[in-house]
């Protein structure tokens, strides 16, 4: 149930209301300062209206004795039971545990429960008060329900109550407000912040009861809530306030030294603590504020972290206790403490803080390798844009051309590497992604070579070498040599399990998945799934491994006529596809687009997502294989315009790759249209007898098609059409069948893969179509109206004037029955021109 707003000034807590309706005989909620415990237990007894059955104690911040404590417990218990609880006068000799044990006597005689609240009974610090209270607990009767609200945990000796079941505990993680609890908290404050600007409040405060509270006093006055959201931090006035008073001034001295001095780290360990705040035993004192509840949060394996709104008022009271050349001296010895320790990234972020660029360009190159291997690039970018010059050494140099390529900008990236060392590993490695960045076959084999030459040293020798097996293997199948490939890729991925890399295992899976796309897609899917499940679970999702394997399974869904899942799996390709991004992940994710527009029957729109899977190929310096298969694909969907000229012109201009399956298939395709069966037999013979090069189930499937249309006997017809069967049943291919007037040889034929059949016979379902379809020009626009680009920039882009984009533009809209560019984009989305994100 949400929480409701309360005219009372508070907020409805269901959920909170229902543990305490349901609680055990002793309640206990321990948390922070300002977490709501007060609040939160008034509101319900009156919210349940137990309010005239409580008595209410709530001890004051001097030092309480035990005789006047128990006086206050009696007097407060005379409210609801004053026939059952008699009045008691103070004397002097009288002792706490006579008092209790009279009490407990008196209370024997409740007819009806009775809550007693003992509120900050933290404070309840009299050794003798507390063993008074815990007789009390073991032996009152069960018509006594205690609710003992407190900052932190007292030795009352529970854990029987708790095995018994006797005991309902509410923390810290129980009273943080929910987001819905915030946002009623803000209605009830008459602000109403923006969704964005709650979820930061909400963030900064962690959900802490007086920091929203004191969010929403100072929201009231504010003219931008956003902006305020923004630099909501603990040095805003009346947080600092609270948290200076309620917990920094009542630490010791030597306390607050320690806090104020480690609060320029994101977490603090016993050593650190030690170091920096110029203490011994820093790990206790760690361990007990956090004991207490003081905004202290355990991370596990002696680490801590403060409070968000902690730790910025304490960034900002050292700002204003320290100078700030105290402050660098801070983060330089914390940098050399993290450096020593085997904590590069700290160290380096801790060197950035103190202006040492030196320290930290040496420990940010040095672990370089490292990061990248495990899929780090994002971080050694935001590392990066914190140094004043890339170019101040020759290591910092490489590393910003790595990071140049990770962002998909080739041409900066080598303009930094003309600064970069000449040599090392480094160097190496560096220009081994720039050659996989520009599709240099040769010199990506040439460098992964000279990377295992190099990989010699004992903390990353196998590490390089499995990752220049992994790009050598990705290298030759680039350059179309496939089993070279195979056997390194094979042999990367082994050696990257071995070594525990998840990061070379994802990007071998995935080049295993495109090797494996030439004999079997559903294989191929397996070890591209696999790398997609890596890449989910250590959160690589913008990686051009796991776009390339998203566009494999989608491309196999497209081509076994299932676009729906299709468009499913490219639009996660296409929600991180960079325009100037890996140009193979986007070669890979526009054919995939192409052949998904095929499925729905859209043979224009697959032509320009073709074309433009193209144009990604020709920024290769060495022409990619995939880019010859995305030329005869353009062809045969030209074929089936009537295009026969145009592609025989095309077929005479590529003569030189007559050696390959695909464009023989090609040529077979138009010899076959064009009624020239005896030449179109000849010519598939070769592809038959698998004596040329390249091709996959698809093409292979597509040859015996032909094969089976351009005989004369119908016996022979039939025997090439199992043989088609037989290649596509295992992938479940469809629409390779599509492509050719088949409906009635497939009716009278006799399979055993009676399942593919019954799909074939059966009418394709296209998706939606528009009566009047774009042209191709138009077409090409379209697929930039998502991006942020001017007219200008599209125009520029396209090599065309801006008034033809205009033109276009306004065609588009026409056709579409749209007015804007953002309704056009969601129009074209929704027909499946581009990608559903």
């Amino acid at each position: 149930m949400m929480s409701q707003r309360r005219g009372s000034g508070s907020v409805r807590r269901d959920r909170l209301f229902r543990i305490l309706t349901h609680a055990a005989r002793v309640v206990t909620v321990t948390a922070a300062a300002g977490s709501g415990k007060t609040v939160l237990v008034r509101s319900w007894l009156n919210e349940s209206g137990r309010a005239d059955r409580a008595a209410w104690v709530s001890l004051p911040e001097e030092t309480t004795g035990a005789q006047s404590f128990w006086l206050s417990v009696t007097d407060a218990l005379r409210g609801p039971e004053p026939d059952v609880v008699p009045p008691v006068t103070a004397a002097p000799a009288m002792a706490g545990r006579e008092l209790v044990d009279r009490l407990v006597d008196h209370l024997a005689a409740l007819e009806d429960d009775v809550w007693l609240i003992l509120d900050d009974v933290h404070l309840l610090r009299s050794p003798e008060a507390l063993d008074d209270l815990q007789r009390l607990i073991e032996r009152a009767p069960s018509r006594l329900r205690l609710v003992l609200l407190s900052r932190y945990d007292l030795d009352l000796r529970l854990h029987r109550f708790r095995l018994a079941g006797e005991l309902t505990e509410i923390r810290g993680d129980n009273l943080r407000f929910t987001s819905e609890e915030a946002a009623a908290l803000f209605e009830e404050a008459g602000i109403s912040p923006s969704p964005s600007a709650a979820a930061l409040i909400q963030e900064r405060t962690e959900g802490w009861a007086a920091g929203l509270r004191l969010a929403a006093l100072s929201l009231a006055g504010q003219d931008d809530p956003d902006r305020f959201a923004a630099d909501f931090s603990g040095s805003e006035r009346n947080v600092a306030s609270y948290l200076l008073d309620e917990v920094l001034r009542r630490q010791p001295d030597d306390t607050q030294r320690m806090l104020l001095h480690t609060s320029i780290l994101d977490q603090v360990c016993g050593p650190l603590a030690d170091l920096l705040g110029e203490v011994e035993g820093g790990e206790g004192l760690l361990k007990s504020l956090e004991a207490v509840n003081a905004f202290v949060v355990s991370t596990g394996t002696g680490w801590f972290r403060y409070h968000h709104l902690f730790a910025g008022l304490l960034r900002d009271q050292l700002r204003h206790r320290e100078s700030p050349e105290s402050v660098r001296d801070l983060h330089r010895r914390a940098a050399h403490w993290f450096a020593d320790n085997g904590h590069p990234i700290e160290a380096v972020r801790q060197a950035q803080a103190a202006e040492d660029w030196s320290s930290a360009a040496e420990w940010l190159v040095s672990s370089w390798p490292a990061l990248y291997l495990n899929g780090q690039s994002a971080l050694v970018n935001v590392l990066l844009q914190k140094f004043p010059d890339l170019t101040a050494s020759p290591g910092l140099a490489a590393v910003a051309a790595a990071d140049q390529l990770y962002l998909g900008s080739p041409a900066q990236a080598e303009s930094y590497l003309q600064g970069a060392e000449a040599s090392g590993i480094l160097n190496a490695l560096v220009r081994m992604l720039f050659a996989r960045q520009i599709g240099d076959p040769p010199a990506l084999i040439e460098g992964a070579g000279l990377l295992q030459e190099l990989a010699r040293t004992p903390r990353l020798g196998d590490d390089l070498k499995t990752l220049a097996l992994i790009h050598l293997g990705g290298a030759e199948l680039a350059a179309g040599r496939p089993e070279p490939a195979r056997l390194h890729l094979e042999l990367g991925v082994a050696q990257a399990r071995r070594i525990d890399r998840p990061y070379l295992v994802m990007g071998g899976l995935a080049n295993l998945a495109l090797h494996e796309a030439t004999r079997s897609l559903t294989r191929a899917c397996a070890h591209a799934r696999e790398a997609l499940d890596l890449a989910a679970q250590h959160g690589w999702h913008s990686d051009p491994a796991v776009g390339n394997a998203g566009a494999l399974i989608g491309y196999l869904r497209a081509w076994q006529e299932r676009p729906d899942e299709a468009e499913t799996l490219l639009e996660n390709v296409f929600r991180v596809l960079q325009p100037d991004g890996d140009p193979e992940t986007a070669m890979r994710a526009y054919a995939a687009r192409g052949a998904l527009a095929l499925a729905h029957g859209r043979v224009g729109e697959a032509l320009i997502a073709l074309q433009i899977a193209e144009d990604f190929g020709c920024r290769f310096v060495v022409r990619h294989t995939l880019a010859l298969q995305i030329r005869m694909q353009m062809l045969h969907l030209r074929l089936r315009s009537g295009e026969f000229a145009f592609v025989e012109r095309q077929l005479n201009d590529l003569v030189r790759f007559r050696g390959y399956e695909v464009y023989l298939i090609c040529l077979a395709d138009l010899q076959v249209r064009q009624g020239d069966q005896a030449a179109a037999i000849e010519t598939l013979q070769a592809v038959l007898d698998g004596t040329v090069e390249g091709g996959d189930h698809i093409s292979r499937t597509r040859a015996h098609l032909l094969y089976a249309l351009a005989q004369e006997s119908e016996s022979e017809s039939h025997a090439a059409l199992e043989q088609a069967l037989a290649l596509a049943a295992p992938d479940d291919l469809v629409l390779p069948f599509r492509q050719y007037e088949l409906r009635s040889l497939l009716e009278q034929h006799q399979t055993a893969h009676t399942g593919l059949l019954a799909r074939l016979v059966t009418p394709s379902t296209s998706g939606l179509r528009l009566q009047r379809p774009l042209t191709r020009s138009e077409l090409r626009v379209l697929q930039y109206l998502p991006t942020h680009l001017s007219m200008p920039q599209i125009a520029e882009a396209l090599v065309v004037s801006v008034n033809t984009i205009r033109t276009h533009m306004k065609s588009v809209y026409t056709k579409l029955d749209t007015h804007s560019r953002d309704e056009t984009v969601a129009e074209a989305r929704r027909l499946g021109l581009l990608a559903r994100i």
